[in-house]
Formats: structure tokens, C-alpha cells, sequence
């Protein structure tokens, strides 16, 4: 991979800087970004998960802006959310989990007329959240209005221990007023977290809550901060591509839910989603491929390695296309407790090889003229890559009678090392295990084993993964009746 100059990647991630500068005002006079201005719209995406990162499928998210306009959540959690009005807006999602509702909703600077990535929610019980609630001052006094306060339940001291799969996929977000007052909203009640103050200049003022009770008050006092030196470089410490049916959200098997059964197929082969990878974190793309399916890229980063989290602003994402073309700024992801990135634009396609870097920013990354600090972005990090593949599609059988010891048949996909054959006799939930759980590199499966029940109705899938184990695809879920 090509290097690039410290110059070069600074002027990358002012551009995005500077789209948010002057393409998104905030609303209610709480804008970090004072002087833009809403008018435009954006596509917001995400992942939706619990506080444990247990992904949530089927849940219904929405923004404040249009309660009326809504989208679910997918298998893998993430959701896109279509033409949300620019400026500060909640997104808020919603569901049902054993009859039981939670919720959860996040502040968003949602881009004009780009799209707006990361934004991540974490849900809880309706019976077990709280707000947290406070004013942020200067040290002058003054209150601050567009700072960012911020509740992580990740670990962050001592910084050895820190690791990118512990707590929620992302930050609680509330913005101050132009009184600099702030509300944090469905916030998980017993939970140990951190809850910060964050805007530009500023070292971040952190609090731990050793439990989290109800109605909570915090206060802070902001102290202005210098450049003193670069901040860290963050490792790049794991990359997956998942590809999916795009109608994974609707119920389309006997009235059953897709999103149920992708869940628990995923648990079956995400490091991610069952806590396997050992440390940290970058984020995932999710786009619409010619097949029409979706494609999510999961990208996870060492943060905090060997530095205070106090001097860090948020992260850079970068992205090319080939392994000598240089890193381009994608993203700036202004949290710094930063470990997960959710990259969900439409250009992603099959087949077609991604490298991935991260950088960390420090506090001080704008001057008094508002242009971007010289030397305030840390080099690359290491480099990583994936290639999504393509939708997997099944031939037979599919809702149909077959013999006791069927014959299972699936086209090939281009860049697939071999294919994960799974067959329920329920339909698939998070605790039902397969009956049958065949690999195979060819493109046909003869069951040989014990007669299936006649009379009785499966369900089966297809997973395909590459060579390097990182990159998968799911068919549709297909049933059929044994005679």
C-alpha cells in the first residue's frame, strides 16, 4: 500500500470537515457547526444493537424529523434509514424482544445531501432506561452550547484493558443548547459507563457512573486544550463482508421472521457477533448490489492503545479500491470513543477488493481560522482488506416434496471457497441448532444420513465464504415438506 503524507491525509479529512461545516447546520440553535443551515436531506445508516452487542434484527427505526417514515432493522443489525431531513435530528429505534418493548435513540448531524454513516443505537428494555441530564460551562463559566455529551459503556481505563468488543457498538449522543443544557435519553439503567463533554479545542471532560440510576445529573466544566502532539496511531485489527437477501426484513416463510432466523445464522459464523475477535474496531458498509442484495463490510480498531482518551476528538476512515492507489478520507467520526465504524454507501459492490485504514484525531484539529490544525491527524494505521462476494442463490429444494434423503443443489458464486449447507427442522431461531450442518466445495449435497421425519417440514440455507474465511453470503431460507 502506498503511503501518504501526513499533508495528504489532513487535507483528505478536512474536506469532510468542512462538509459538515457548511453543509449542515444544527436545529434549535444547537449546532456545533454554527452558519449552515438545514434544506438538504440524507440517508442515515447504522447498526442497531443491545448494550451487550447482540445485534438486533426487525427493529423499526425512525427519525424525529418523520415519525412516519420508517425502516427495520436487518440480520446483522443494520438499518438505512432514507431521505432524513439535514440538521440535528434523534433517530430512535424500537421493537420487541419476548413480548417485552425496548428502545433506544441517539443525536445525529445528519450530512446534506451525503450520506450520514455510524449512526449506531443501543436498545433496552422500556422498564430500564433513564436520562442523564446537566450543564456544560467553560472555565470562564460561560455555558457551552454544540457540545457533544457522550455516554460509553466501554471500558476505557486503564487503557491495556480497553478492547473494541466491550460495550455497545456505539456512543449515546445528546447536544447542548444554546443554554448549554443537554438531555441523554434511554440510557441503560445498573450499567457502568462514562459519561462525556466533547467540542473542538477542548480536552473531553469525563465522569464514570459506577451504576447508572434514575435520573441521573451530571455537570461539567470544559478546559481549553492545546496541540501538543500527535495522537496515536490506532492498529486495524479486523475486517468481514456479509451479503444478504434485501428482503431479509420481510417475513416471506410461513409468516415467520427472516430476521430471527438470519440472527441466529449469523451466530454461526460472526467472530463479531459472538464476541471471537479479540479487541477492537472499525465499522461496516452496507449497500445495494446489483443482485439486489445488501453488502456490509465490519471493519474493528484498536483505540486507546497508548493514549488518553481525553486528547482525542474522533477518527478518520479511509478507503480504496486496489492495493497501490492511495487511502482516500471517507468519514470522520466525531466520537472518541470510536471503535465500530458503520460505512454503508451504495458503491460497494461484488467481487471487488476494499482496503481499509483508520486514523485518530486529536481535540485541537481546528485553528482560530476553522482550517485543520497541521499535524492534529495521526499517521494511517496498518491496512486491511476484504472482497465482498456476490448474492448466494439456492435451486432445490424449494417448497416442495422431496424423499427422505434429499438432494441438495445451489448455483455457484464467483470467489466462494465452499458452502455451509443448513437445515432446521423449525424454522431457525437464535437457540434451535441445525439438524443437518454440511460443507461442501462443490455445488450439490446428497443427504445420506437418517431418513428425515415424513411428513414433516424444513427449512435450509446456504452460507458461502471465501478462502480467507472473512468474506460470506446468505441465500434466501427455502422450506420444503418430506414425503
Amino acid at each position: 500500500m502506498k503511503n501518504i503524507s501526513r499533508f495528504l491525509i489532513a487535507a483528505a479529512i478536512m474536506a469532510i470537515a468542512a462538509m459538515l461545516i457548511a453543509g449542515c447546520g444544527g436545529s434549535n440553535g444547537s449546532s456545533e457547526f454554527p452558519g449552515g443551515g438545514t434544506g438538504g436531506y440524507s440517508d442515515v445508516s447504522g447498526t442497531v444493537s443491545d448494550i451487550n452487542r447482540n445485534t438486533i434484527t426487525d427493529a423499526t427505526v425512525w427519525s424525529d424529523s418523520d415519525s412516519a417514515k420508517t425502516t427495520k432493522s436487518l440480520a446483522s443489525g443494520a438499518y438505512k434509514l432514507l431521505r432524513v431531513e439535514s440538521g440535528w435530528r434523534n433517530i430512535k429505534a424500537k421493537t420487541k424482544i419476548n413480548g417485552k418493548t425496548w428502545v433506544g435513540s441517539t443525536a445525529a448531524l445528519v450530512l446534506k445531501n451525503e450520506p450520514t454513516m455510524n449512526i449506531n443505537i443501543t436498545l433496552s428494555p422500556l422498564t430500564a432506561v433513564t436520562t442523564i441530564s446537566g450543564v456544560v460551562k467553560d472555565d470562564d463559566g460561560s455555558r457551552v452550547s454544540g457540545a457533544r455529551v457522550l455516554f460509553t459503556m466501554r471500558t476505557v481505563y486503564p487503557a491495556d484493558q480497553t478492547r473494541a468488543d466491550d460495550g455497545s457498538y456505539g456512543s449515546i449522543v445528546a447536544i447542548t443548547n444554546n443554554q448549554g443544557q443537554y438531555t441523554l435519553k434511554d440510557v441503560p439503567v445498573g450499567v457502568t459507563g462514562i459519561v462525556a463533554a466533547s467540542k473542538v479545542g477542548f480536552f473531553n471532560r469525563e465522569y464514570e457512573i459506577d451504576t447508572v440510576n434514575t435520573d441521573e445529573i451530571v455537570n461539567f466544566t470544559l478546559v481549553p486544550a492545546s496541540y501538543t502532539k500527535l495522537p496515536y496511531t490506532p492498529s486495524l485489527e479486523y475486517i468481514e463482508s456479509y451479503t444478504a437477501p434485501s428482503s431479509v426484513s420481510v417475513a416471506s416463510v410461513d409468516g415467520n421472521s427472516d430476521m430471527q432466523a438470519y440472527k441466529a445464522i449469523k451466530a454461526m459464523v460472526s467472530p463479531r457477533f459472538n464476541k471471537a475477535v479479540p479487541g477492537k474496531s472499525v465499522k461496516t458498509k452496507m449497500a445495494s448490489t446489483p443482485a439486489g442484495s445488501l453488502i456490509e463490510i465490519d471493519l474493528y480498531w484498536n483505540a486507546f492503545s497508548d493514549n488518553d482518551s481525553r486528547e482525542v476528538a474522533g477518527y478518520g476512515i479511509y478507503r480504496t479500491e486496489t492495493s497501490t492507489s492511495e487511502l482516500r478520507a471517507i468519514d470522520f467520526i466525531r466520537d472518541p470513543y470510536a471503535n465500530f465504524y458503520g460505512d454503508m454507501g451504495s458503491e460497494i459492490t461484488p467481487n471487488q477488493p476494499y482496503y481499509y485504514a483508520v486514523t485518530a484525531v486529536d481535540v485541537v484539529y481546528l485553528d482560530s481560522y476553522g482550517n485543520f490544525e497541521d499535524g492534529a491527524e495521526s499517521d494511517l494505521s496498518n491496512v486491511l482488506n476484504v472482497r465482498p462476494l456476490g448474492q448466494m442463490s439456492i435451486t432445490s429444494p424449494n417448497n416442495i416434496t422431496v424423499s427422505q434423503n434429499p438432494i441438495f443443489s445451489w448455483n455457484k458464486l464467483t470467489n466462494a471457497a465452499k458452502y455451509r449447507v443448513l437445515v432446521f427442522d423449525k424454522f431457525p431461531a437464535y437457540s434451535i441448532v441445525p439438524i443437518i450442518d454440511r460443507y461442501e466445495t462443490g455445488y450439490t449435497y446428497s443427504y445420506t444420513g437418517s431418513a428425515l421425519k415424513s411428513g414433516g417440514k424444513y427449512y435450509w440455507v446456504v452460507l458461502a465464504s471465501d478462502s480467507s474465511g472473512r468474506a460470506f453470503s446468505y441465500s434466501k431460507i427455502y422450506n420444503f415438506d418430506v414425503q
